[in-house]
């Protein structure tokens, strides 16, 4: 009963991201797995072109800009040019902070994967002496629940990194917050 209900509970869920996503219920859609992250690509990020970018490209300072250019008096001038470099100001900080948290994420998941790397092979090494029979069934149990928390703890890591590395780039390219 419990394998049914986790069934029927795995595709209610499956339905009710796929009617969030726009699909029609019962909507044959493939779901496949999320891509690695890419940490070359994380490598090669140039903060100080990106906060040029996130400049030209944000909405809201492109916005407050118009709003300048079409002020006819000299106290919405001063107003609107204070908000422009309030706003520049705070769009540098966005995209530092999300910059420092793609880092963060990034540093997690290097070490999830060095933790995941040492769990398998301490997991070789409990399954050659469970052959052996040098290992009691327990300690071969707690093994093999490390080694799983290890791979949970890896994909948990890469989910944050790649949503890290989504959040910088959606602020490079224009949604991070100028207020």
């Amino acid at each position: 009963s419990s394998i049914t209900s986790a069934r029927s509970s795995l595709n209610e869920t499956r339905n009710s991201l796929l009617r969030m996503l726009g699909w029609n219920y019962g909507d044959e859609v493939e779901i496949k797995e999320l891509p690695e992250p890419d940490l070359d690509a994380i490598q090669s990020i140039n903060l100080e072109s990106d906060l040029n970018r996130a400049l030209e490209n944000n909405y809201d300072l492109k916005i407050l800009k118009k709003k300048l250019q079409n002020s006819r008096s000299s106290t919405n001038e001063e107003t609107y040019t204070e908000q422009v470099k309030s706003g520049e100001q705070a769009i540098k900080s966005n995209v530092t902070s999300a910059y420092q948290s793609l880092l963060l994420a990034r540093n997690k998941y290097e070490q999830a994967l060095n933790q995941l790397s040492l769990s398998e092979k301490q997991m070789k090494t409990a399954e050659r002496k469970k052959a052996a029979g040098t290992i009691s069934a327990n300690s071969y149990q707690e093994q093999f629940y490390s080694y799983e928390d290890a791979k949970t703890e890896k994909q948990t890591a890469a989910y944050s990194l790649l949503s890290a590395q989504l959040d910088y780039e959606w602020a490079v390219n224009g949604l991070a917050s100028a207020s």
